[in-house]
């Protein structure tokens, strides 16, 4: 007959003593988790179903319900079945955000630990979680959301601080019986705003599946590998070593673009952070923005954790420093105090050196010399955010003004190519001010002349303006057009062009339709070749081939093989793209001729006034002198008379052959008018009609 025992909650039952004798135990408990997890260390429960519980921290109450069933005599048949409910707990386990308010129950038995839907907090989300313990091995699995802002105060870096907004998650992880760890983390990120550049950055709408699993490595001891995906964009791959209660990362590679689909992308072999990235677009501009302004040390190095040693890039289109360049070839490795590149592209060639940032550049310093440089396309301006919204980056946010993130920049190239042309050597010093780049040197010399300028580049959000004081100095400007494409435009004509110039766009972005300034022209002697308006554009209208043969004496007609002239002197103002001017003087030993008007040089558009006064003295006085021959006194006296009345009546005979014309429609096809005036009607033999007509 039994009899229940009741004592403290608990209820032993003795059964009646025969052959085996049987202890049952029937109890109830409650008291904090942490004594209990603590038993349950101690117990033969941690030897059957795994040591999870070793490393949990807990707080707060719980409520324990067991059965037991011992076989006196024979441990090793014991059989109990237990039920801890948790109310409002704590958790804490090494390596894993903590856990609050956790509510559920666990279930235990002899084979197995078990607990399902178990409600919790983590980093400010819910979850669920579900718990299976059984022959040695753990396994954990949950769902929840949770807010960035509590992810970065837990595990804060300078890429996690970008991101922002909630996301949902999944974990999945394995306890093997050795004691190895296994899991993996899953989540969509929607909801997240990842403000960096493409191609990682992401907006709140889209979808970037992150993958990151984490598994222990059986050789050496104590070290773990982590690998983690990004959609299809990038693969990260870290190895870690236990340092002691930290795991530190000792080697580690980001693939990005198509380098994630190479095979050796899950191995990461060289000590420090390798880059490998196989990308369609990368903006330099924007992840240099990103870069720290100063560090403490002065070193680069502002994160004493792991060290970028090198980077390899193959890429389509590149942006940098406010340029495009296309296939492009990147190498760059770490070096004392800095970075060494190797560039090789079909624009750009040649070595760079990157200095870090310290208090006399907060920017750094980047020195370049190229065997080759083509002037490139214009790029994507940083704007001292991170990403693009416009390219899968964050939300717009207004725009301020920021410094430049710029560096200084030292760049020599051996040949500036524009369009196949080689232009000659460049030289290029400039450096960050507030939100400009102040340009102290650009400086471009071939063989037949050189351009120097100075001044300043603004980089404010999207918008660029370039300033320069600008000179040119030409030894041959015949020679030097034709390094532009225009050869045999001229023959000679040394110059100089002096004046400031601005626009909007980087330097490298001459832009006609926001050109504004000054610039005044002095050009030595020289003759324009038979150059028509089109092909030569506003050369072409200078040259004044449209001008109808309308000026003819004893001698060819001074226009039909090109205009020899001693000089080219005037000032241009520009603004908006319209060239202007009133004292643009042309003067040669056949003619002289006064230009003035305008002319747009965005729409190829002119309407100018012309006057054309032949220079007839040469003729009258080879007259005079053929007469001296034949008979001295009277070619004395023509000759001095001729020479007297030319210079008190202020060449009357040029005036009388002097014509003006109205220019107008495009440098391509002008349309010259004749006008009427003091001398509408042309001398005989002329052919000239005595109305004012157009021709083309």
């Amino acid at each position: 007959m039994q009899e229940p025992v009741h004592r403290a909650g608990r209820r032993k039952i003795l059964p009646d003593l025969g052959d085996r004798p049987l202890l049952r135990i029937d109890g109830e408990a409650a008291g904090p988790l942490a004594g209990f997890l603590r038993y349950v260390n101690g117990s033969p429960v941690a030897a059957r179903t795994g040591t999870i519980s070793s490393a949990v921290e807990a707080s707060g109450d719980g409520r324990l319900a067991l059965k037991i069933e011992l076989p006196l005599g024979r441990p090793d048949d014991i059989r109990f079945a237990g039920e801890y409910t948790l109310s409002d707990a704590q958790l804490r386990i090494a390596g894993v955000p903590a856990l609050t308010k956790v509510n559920g129950k666990l279930s235990f038995s002899e084979r197995d630990v078990r607990a399902r839907d178990v409600a919790a907090e983590v980093l400010g989300g819910p979850a669920k979680l579900t718990f299976v313990g059984a022959d040695g091995q753990t396994r954990v699995t949950g769902t929840g959301t949770l807010g960035v802002a509590a992810l970065q105060r837990e595990y804060g870096n300078a890429v996690l601080d970008r991101v922002s907004g909630r996301i949902d998650w999944s974990i999945n992880v394995n306890v093997l019986a050795p004691g190895t760890l296994g899991w993996v983390f899953e989540s969509t990120m929607k909801g997240a705003v990842v403000d960096l550049p493409a191609p990682l950055g992401k907006s709140a709408g889209e979808e970037m599946p992150l993958r990151i699993e984490g598994r222990d490595e059986v050789s050496p001891p104590g070290t773990d590998l982590i690998i983690a995906s990004y959609g299809s964009v990038a693969q990260f791959v870290a190895h870690r070593k236990q340092d002691g209660a930290n795991a530190v990362i000792d080697r580690a590679l980001l693939s990005l673009g198509r380098a994630t689909e190479r095979p050796d992308a899950a191995r990461a072999e060289r000590p420090g952070l390798w880059i490998r990235g196989e990308l369609p677009v990368l903006r330099a501009d924007a992840w240099i923005a990103l870069l720290p302004r100063e560090t403490s040390s002065g070193t680069g190095r502002p994160d004493p954790g792991l060290v970028l040693a090198g980077a390899d890039f193959d890429v389509r289109e590149f942006d940098a420093l406010g340029a495009k360049f296309t296939d492009l070839k990147v190498r760059m490795r770490e070096v004392s105090g800095g970075w060494i590149f190797n560039l090789d592209g079909s624009e750009i060639a040649g070595t760079a050196t990157w200095s870090a940032p310290g208090a006399g550049s907060p920017n750094g310093r980047l020195v370049a010399r190229l065997s080759r440089l083509a002037i490139p396309g214009r790029g994507t301006p940083a704007t001292g955010r991170g990403a693009d919204a416009s390219e899968g980056g964050s939300e717009q946010r207004p725009d301020a003004p920021a410094a430049n993130p710029w560096p200084e920049i030292d760049l020599a190239a051996d040949t500036l190519v524009s369009k196949d042309r080689d232009l000659g050597r460049l030289e290029f010093v400039a450096q960050p001010r507030g939100a400009e780049w102040q340009i102290d040197r650009l400086k471009l010399a071939n063989d037949s002349g050189q351009l120097d300028a100075s001044g300043a580049w603004r980089v404010s959000a999207r918008q660029q303006q370039t300033r320069l004081d600008v000179a040119l100095d030409t030894k041959d400007s015949g020679v030097f057009l034709a390094r532009y494409g225009y050869a045999e435009a001229l023959h000679s004509a040394p110059a100089k062009i002096a004046g400031q110039l601005s626009w909007s766009g980087a330097p490298h972005e001459f832009d006609f339709a926001t050109l504004s300034g000054m610039l005044g022209i002095h050009v030595g002697p020289g003759r324009f070749t038979k150059l028509e308006p089109g092909p030569g554009k506003l050369l072409g209208v200078l040259s004044l081939q449209a001008l109808p043969r309308r000026v003819t004496l004893d001698y060819s007609d001074v226009f039909s093989d090109g205009l020899a002239f001693d000089e080219i002197t005037g000032n241009v103002r520009i603004a908006g793209g319209v060239m202007t001017t009133s004292d643009l003087k042309l003067v040669g030993p056949s003619a002289k001729v006064d230009i003035s008007g305008d002319a747009d040089l965005a729409k190829e558009t002119q309407r100018l006034n012309v006057r054309v006064q032949p220079a007839l003295s040469s003729s009258l006085s080879a007259g005079a002198a053929l007469l001296f021959l034949a008979n001295p006194l009277l070619g004395a006296a023509v000759g001095a008379g001729s020479l007297f009345a030319q210079a008190i009546l202020q060449d009357p005979v040029e005036k009388m052959f002097r014509y003006e014309y109205t220019v107008t429609g495009s440098w391509s096809d002008p349309v010259v008018t004749k006008n009427a005036g003091e001398n509408a009607s042309a001398a005989p033999g002329t052919g000239a009609p005595s109305t004012p007509g157009a021709t083309r």
